[in-house]
């Protein structure tokens, strides 16, 4: 039996701020700040937030991080969850969550404006004549997946059984982007992924010189298990996309695990990654294999989702049950992504909406005849802006126009409460106790009585037998009621 779900999602949001004739980029601490400041307006009495091992890091009563990353995006990290559609929840309150900061810094600082976007490149044709590429900037969206030690040792299986797996699903994943890194005749193409040209290597233990599909450094956050860190993902905002995302790739890494996916030897996974995302026939062939054999990213999937259907379909769970059958109607509708398939597509997958958006406009005003437009770039990135009055997909979802597996109760619900089912919830709640002095992922410092209890919380379920009421206790009772159901606590001052 392989090990338990257990996976997250960090997302880097854009920023751009104006102010008087200048634009520039990079507004984390202010939206950061924004945020601090919107909740101690809303709940003075209320604990609201815990600071990290950084001060401008911090923790949120819902379990999550928000932070400033070393590019000087917002930062935004899921709390832990044990089921996707809670990953999906609540990486869907961040973006409420970062809206909220933006509005409310612009509310309280007039003449300066900063807008934010949830994508993954700035889409720019600057170019660099040094690198002989565009000086497009990338910023992540990193997925974490707790995984057996011994798999996470095993770089045969992640570059010939995983590998193989995450270059293609960018066919349902991918968030659709105008223009490309390296210098081409066809500057101006429509790609099925942001982040695929970007990809320079399978590993690497720096994310952004080296550039990995999966992250290697030894940072896992767990006692058991390792966190397995991948980095060649887009961020989206089409819930099924997302919910596909992380869904698929974790029964992926569940059936190598269990031993029943065979090895793809794939010739240089990370270029493919880019030429699958270029591809304008959407055939997406002539992928090779070390064999000499060729593939096309539609073939691989269907054999990655044969084996998860043969392996897990009615015999897992009800969610596994639901990702497979969104996984089958959406690999039936890329076998003629651009005809029959392409109604669906645009309802389930941000590239299909963006696409479907630029052809609309392009039909209706004859004078825009490529994808070189200012116009069609403009649609492009304001596809992903993070404000549900003006950002496009949120026009697309007030109109009805895209499917959603979420209500709105269920992300504003997540904004504010911890998952019940893993150690976010006692992160989460003590947090809103207002008894943490310092918040990290697996340890959780309270303060009682002047002193500092640091609390270990290296297991999935750690902490969940601890209710929201147990935080009211007086400092010592909740400190001996720890203690007495195994808690690691451990006195620091």
């Amino acid at each position: 039996m392989s090990i338990e779900t257990f996976v997250g999602i960090e997302t880097e949001f854009a920023g751009l701020t104006h102010k008087q004739d200048r634009t520039h980029c990079g507004s984390g601490e202010e939206i950061i700040s924004a945020y601090l400041s919107y909740l101690r307006q809303k709940h003075p009495r209320r604990g609201v937030v815990a600071q990290g091992k950084s001060k401008s890091n911090l923790f949120l009563s819902n379990g999550a991080k928000f932070y400033p990353d070393t590019g000087k995006h917002a930062e935004y990290a899921t709390p832990e969850s044990s089921t996707i559609l809670d990953v999906i929840r609540y990486d869907k309150a961040g973006e409420r969550i970062i809206e909220l900061a933006a509005d409310h810094f612009n509310r309280t600082n007039p003449g300066i404006t900063i807008e934010i976007y949830k994508n993954n490149s700035d889409e720019s044709t600057r170019s660099s004549t040094r690198y002989k590429r565009s000086e497009t900037q990338t910023y992540g969206c990193h997925e974490n997946y707790l995984i057996e030690s011994s798999l996470y040792e095993n770089v045969d299986d992640l570059e010939y059984k995983l590998a193989p797996f995450l270059i293609t699903r960018q066919l349902y994943a991918g968030s659709g982007k105008i223009g490309q890194r390296y210098f081409s005749e066809e500057q101006n193409i429509f790609q099925l992924s942001q982040r695929a040209d970007f990809m320079e290597n399978i590993f690497g233990k720096c994310s952004t010189s080296e550039r990995p599909l999966i992250f290697r450094r030894d940072e896992h956050h767990i006692r058991k298990g390792k966190r397995l860190h991948v980095l060649c993902g887009d961020s989206n905002l089409m819930e099924i996309a997302n919910y596909l995302k992380i869904g698929t790739t974790e029964l992926v890494l569940r059936a190598i695990e269990e031993g029943h996916i065979e090895e793809i030897r794939v010739m240089d996974s990370h270029y493919e990654m880019g030429r699958i995302s270029r591809d304008q026939s959407m055939k997406w062939q002539g992928i090779r294999l070390e064999d000499g054999r060729e593939f096309s990213a539609l073939d691989i999937q269907r054999i990655y989702f044969e084996l998860i259907y043969k392996n897990y379909y009615n015999k897992r769970n009800e969610e596994t049950n639901e990702i497979i059958k969104w996984w089958d109607l959406l690999l039936c509708a890329l076998e003629e992504p651009l005809g029959y398939g392409f109604r669906l597509l645009s309802r389930t997958t941000d590239w299909g909406a963006k696409l479907s958006i630029i052809k609309r406009k392009m039909k209706r005003t004859p004078e825009i005849s490529s994808y070189d437009h200012p116009r069609i770039k403009r649609i492009s990135i304001q596809y992903h802006k993070v404000d549900r009055k003006k950002g496009l997909y949120y026009i697309l979802e007030k109109e009805e126009r895209v499917q959603r597996i979420l209500t709105d109760e269920q992300i504003e619900d997540a904004m504010v409460n911890p998952p019940p089912n893993n150690r976010a919830h006692f992160r989460g709640n003590a947090i809103m106790a207002g008894i943490v002095e310092i918040a990290d992922w697996s340890i959780t410092t309270i303060k009682s009585n002047g002193e500092l209890y640091r609390i270990k919380l290296d297991e999935p379920r750690t902490g969940t037998n601890i209710t929201r009421e147990d935080f009211q206790l007086p400092p010592q009772e909740l400190i001996l009621k720890l203690r007495n159901q195994g808690f690691n606590v451990e006195r620091t001052q």
